[in-house]
Parts: structure tokens; sequence; C-alpha cells
């Protein structure tokens, strides 16, 4: 009788982990096939692939058409025939003080002004972003910055993380500043000219990076999945908003999925190529391919 007892609820136990099993494989089914239907979901095997050790890279642009890569430590490179070539530190040498020194330091964005005038933003340990106006003319000839190539530091205490890009709308040049606030990521347009925040715009998950495509005329952000792993772009529309003229009226056109266990940093298009950048174990990796 105790025999029978021991093997029912062996058999109990058994069949109710196939059970448990059986769902979890089902689920997992249920929201992969809803992944394929409602997103593009990216495999970057059929992308040009480089890799660069020991190396963090931050950000990703597009700057006179030349693709520009900025780095942890505040280096700034020009990515040449697959080669990296250093266009200098966007530091400052002769201050006295560490945090002076390296005030871009973390450095993930580089964006456009107007002629030879470039914002930047770094961010030191757990302090806010600085956002530094310089002359990027005279930091590609010194390879480094002094104070009298600074045009304006402001610090921007109301961002945890901040990233940017040139805009234009309306007939006006914008500066978009998208990252992450006290509870929510957003996207700010900001008339940097008359130090007015036009509007804001709340995003979808914590951004890595931002980029206007001006040919396509969309924004697209991108950021991770799932902590630091697998990457996502959402990418805008840029509609003509009825009651503020002035503010763009931004709708989801799509969204891409990549399918990776690395930390997407970047997307940029650059002379019809698209470029995404990521990170993992100390590592850099760029996959390109050209547009079609």
């Amino acid at each position: 009788m105790l025999q029978y007892i021991d093997l029912k609820k062996a058999m109990i136990k058994f069949f109710t982990k196939k059970y448990i099993l059986f769902i979890i494989l089902t689920a997992v089914l249920i929201l992969t096939l809803k992944l394929f239907f409602t997103y593009n979901v990216i495999f970057y095997n059929n992308f040009n692939k480089l890799i660069f050790e020991d190396t963090n890279f931050q950000g990703i642009e597009c700057i006179n058409n030349k693709i520009i890569l900025t780095e942890d430590s505040a280096s700034v490179f020009e990515l040449k025939n697959n080669n990296l070539e250093l266009l200098g530190v966007l530091n400052r040498p002769n201050e006295e003080f560490y945090n002076n020194i390296n005030f871009l330091a973390h450095l993930n964005s580089i964006a456009k002004y107007r002629n030879n005038d470039y914002f930047a933003v770094g961010l030191i340990a757990t302090r806010a972003p600085n956002l530094v106006l310089f002359n990027y003319t005279n930091f590609i000839n010194k390879r480094s910055i002094s104070n009298i190539d600074i045009i304006n530091i402001s610090v921007k205490d109301e961002f945890k993380s901040l990233h940017i890009e040139e805009f234009y709308f309306n007939n006006k040049d914008y500066l978009i500043m998208a990252g992450k606030k006290k509870y929510d990521s957003v996207i700010d347009f900001f008339d940097y000219e008359n130090d007015n925040l036009i509007c804001s715009t709340r995003a979808f998950n914590e951004i890595q990076n931002i980029f206007w495509n001006k040919e396509k005329n969309i924004i697209i952000s991108s950021g991770n999945v799932l902590h630091y792993w697998g990457g996502i772009l959402h990418k805008y529309s840029i509609n003509k908003n009825l009651i503020n003229e002035d503010c763009p009226n931004l709708k989801i056109e799509s969204i891409d999925v990549v399918f990776t266990m690395k930390e997407l940093q970047g997307y940029t298009v650059c002379n019809s190529n698209e470029y995404y950048m990521f990170w993992s174990n100390n590592n850099s990796y760029i996959y390109s391919k050209e547009l079609t």
C-alpha cells in the first residue's frame, strides 16, 4: 500500500513538472511569435563586423560625412577604412583639478550647433551631466581644448543620463536632449538660442542614443531590451502639432529589435550605410551594412 502511495506521488510530481515546463515553453513560443509579428527583428549575421578590444565606446556620430566615435575617457576617434584614427581627447589638460580636466568623461554624444560650434555631453561618476558648447575646429587642430575654446558649460541637474542630437523643425534650430529624468525617460526639444524648453515627449524605454535621420526626417532612439542586453530602436515619424506649432508631434513608425547578448550603445546612418555599436566584455563592436 505504501509503495502504491509513493508511486502515485512520484507520478503526480513528474506530470506536474512536465505541465509547468509545457506552460513555460508555450509562453516562450507565444512571446516569440508576438515579437516576430509585432516588431522588425534584426539578425546581424549579414552585417560587416568590427571588433575593438579593450575599448569602451559610448557614442557613434556622423559628422561631416565621417563616422566619429566617442570613448569613455573622452577620446574622439574617426573610423577610417575600418581602422581607428585618434582625433584628440575632449579634456582640459592645463586645468589643476581632476574634475575640471576630465569634465567630459563618459563622453557619449557630440552634436552640431552652428558653423564650428558643437555640443558634447559627459558624465562624471554620479554627478549630473555636463552639456558643453565648444569650438570643434579648434579641438581638431589642437587635439584637446582649453577654456578659450569653450563657449558655455551647463550642468543639467534635471537629467540622470543625457544624450543629444541636432534637429531642425519649423524653420528653427533645436537641440534634442534625450535621457532619464527623475521618473521617466524623455525626449526634450530645446531652443538653445533662447534658453527655452519647447516641449517634451515621454520615451518608451531608457535611451542609450538619439539620432535624427535628416534624409527620412525621422528620430530614432536606441536602448536595450532587458537590462544591458538586446537592442531596441524606436523610430518616430515627425508631424506638425496642431496645438503648438513649434513642438514636433512624434508618432512611433516602427520598432526594431536586435537579438544579441551585447549592450547597444548607439546607432547612426552615414554615407548610405547604417551602423550599430555594441559593447560587451570590455570590447566594442560595430556592425554595419549598406542601406537598400
